[in-house]
């Protein structure tokens, strides 16, 4: 049977992301193929068994053809860096899913269309025999309305989501010219225990109040403005789950980037902004937006042109959340789970922020066709750097 994927859901129609996780004991492909069997008895119809023809979900046909797509184990022992630019670079835009088996890593690329952060990370935990419920696990029906009605009691709160929802995007009065996003790449680095203790220390003198998370998502836009020239503001990713009244799951999309009018380099406003958006529900209140355009103009197009000259369009995405406990680590000490979501345009940079065991995993990728890709895998490198870690605030400009 085909069906089609939810309005709310294709926003994310041209998006990919890839995950890697390592040193793994890994599972080997007959058992998770095992799994996605008992998920095919019980629920025949998931996504995760079909096949995507844009936002439409068509039968997958013969099962077992299907699940050695799925589940592909590979020779070579690649790392969880090593796996994830391999997803990156040949990605399968027709499957749901895609789970690599390497030695002692395992990695997994999605359609976003189907599946956020929060929705994919759970499916990657389960199939890799972590105890999380399954993906046809009970799903909270019309999430949005639910989380509409909450917000909606709140009137002023209301109105200043709204506010704070616009612009949608930064001011931009460049001359523009045809651009390709090129090849996309990937650049990863771990932040260590004592670099992070660095920028905490820093944090306790001079930012009081704001958070770690802030403090090195300020550090690593400042790293990227070091070496490339930064739009105004910056996106940040906020899941929606935290404005539903009561408890429930709810499966596909349910986060969204809203534009901030920030210095992203600035932990102490980069961090004021944050909060002040996801306590007024602005996050909401864009997903709301998409998913009304979707419905009367649908997607909206990847972009075809970069401004003159290019600049880098910053999103910042930290998953501080992750549970990584249950999954088969192999040493926890040297822990690394790797997040790369595909940029939304030639000039886009996309950031993702996991912490692990082993300290904050942070992966950067960028096309290649306008932006330079070895200048934003050396910002990235540089979190590593304890020396580097205080970063620029109003007492260091």
């Amino acid at each position: 049977m085909v069906t089609r994927v939810p309005v709310r859901d294709r926003t994310w129609e041209r998006f990919r992301t890839a995950r890697a996780a390592g040193p793994l004991h890994v599972p080997d492909a007959a058992e998770v193929r095992d799994r996605l069997r008992t998920l095919a008895l019980r629920s025949p119809d998931h996504p995760v068994l079909g096949r995507l023809d844009g936002h439409r979900l068509v039968p997958a046909g013969d099962l077992e053809a299907h699940l050695r797509e799925l589940v592909v184990e590979v020779p070579d022992d690649l790392d969880a860096d090593a796996l994830t630019a391999r997803l990156v670079a040949d990605p399968r835009e027709e499957l749901p899913l895609r789970l690599v088996l390497a030695p002692n890593a395992a990695g997994m690329d999605v359609a976003h269309v189907l599946a956020d952060g929060a929705t994919a990370n759970g499916w990657f935990r389960w199939l890799l025999g972590d105890d999380v419920p399954p993906p046809d696990a009970p799903s909270l029906r019309f999430p949005l309305l639910r989380a509409g009605l909450a917000l909606a009691a709140r009137p002023r709160r209301a109105a200043r989501a709204v506010r704070g929802a616009v612009p949608l995007g930064p001011p931009d009065e460049r001359p523009h010219r045809p651009a390709d996003l090129g090849s996309v790449r990937v650049a990863s680095a771990v932040v260590p225990a004592a670099t992070l203790d660095v920028m905490r220390a820093w944090r306790d003198e001079h930012a009081p109040g704001t958070s770690a998370a802030s403090v090195l998502m300020a550090r690593t836009a400042a790293a990227l403005a070091e070496r490339l020239p930064l739009g105004p503001g910056v996106r940040v990713m906020m899941d929606g789950r935290r404005y539903l009244p009561g408890e429930g799951r709810v499966a596909g999309n349910f986060a969204t980037g809203p534009y901030l009018d920030v210095d992203p380099t600035d932990p102490v406003a980069l961090g004021a902004s944050v909060s002040r958006a996801a306590t007024d529900g602005t996050p909401l209140v864009l997903l709301a937006a998409l998913t009304a355009r979707n419905l009367v103009r649908g997607p909206g197009r990847a972009p075809a042109t970069a401004g003159q000259p290019p600049r880098a369009d910053v999103t910042l995405s930290h998953q501080g959340r992750l549970d990584l406990s249950g999954l088969p680590w192999r040493d926890r000490g040297e822990a690394a789970f790797v997040v790369a979501g595909r940029p939304a345009g030639p000039e886009a940079v996309t950031v993702c922020f996991v912490p692990t065991p082993a300290g904050v995993h942070v992966t950067a990728t960028a096309g290649d066709g306008v932006l330079d890709a070895a200048a934003v895998r050396a910002a990235v490198a540089s979190l590593s750097d304890a020396g580097a870690a205080g970063p620029p605030g109003p007492s260091r400009r």
